[in-house]
């Protein structure tokens, strides 16, 4: 895994990443940020990783410190390298550090593991590393998709998925599901009794 700030550990030792069942358990509203340049780690993947920079190593040191967990997330471009929270993607993983030694020349050797998405919020803090409020995302999509799926089959034939809540506060909590699901098809809401 290489990153402005972490690599993938020594160029002679081949490791590759595995899957390995996570525990859901529920995560900090605020995270440290670690911007990954041409990677993405995803949820289950246990993976070796080396902060190498000042910036990395005090990222990690404060995170063992504290909960052992942080946010990476992919740079919209590898060519910047020290990208700031607008060079960010905002969807990444959260994850874990389960192993931290140190080498010779300084670097921190780590295994990592990806428990989840989140959606990376507002940044509050740039200095010495980036931080962000995150909250995990939906993990299955598939009732989502099937919706979609029936909304391009029906829509190719001139109808409409509609969907009715008539929960009291269902335009609040239909909005915050269309925007947890990334819906792509429409969604009328009544705001009249809202």
């Amino acid at each position: 895994m290489t990153s402005d700030e972490f690599s993938d550990g020594a160029p002679d030792e081949e490791v590759e990443p595995s899957a390995v069942p996570v525990r859901e358990e529920p995560l900090p509203e605020i995270l440290p940020v670690l911007p990954l340049r041409n990677t993405v780690l995803f949820p289950s993947i246990v993976a070796p990783m080396a902060a190498t920079t000042e910036r990395a190593k005090r990222l990690v040191d404060d995170a063992l410190a504290a909960d052992r967990l942080i946010v990476t997330v992919a740079a919209r471009d590898p060519e910047v390298t020290e990208p700031g929270a607008e060079d960010l993607y905002t969807v990444g993983t959260a994850v874990r550090i389960l192993r931290m030694t140190k080498t010779e020349d300084g670097a921190q050797r780590l295994w990592v593991q990806g428990l989840r998405r989140v959606e990376i919020g507002a940044y509050d803090q740039t200095k010495p590393y980036l931080r962000a409020h995150v909250k995990a995302l939906i993990k299955d999509r598939s009732a989502n998709l099937e919706l979609e799926a029936l909304h391009r089959r029906l829509g190719a034939r001139g109808l409409t998925v509609l969907g009715v809540s008539i929960d009291e506060g269902a335009p609040a909590k239909v909005g915050r599901f269309v925007k947890g699901r990334k819906v792509t098809y429409p969604i009328a809401i009544d705001t009249a009794k809202a």
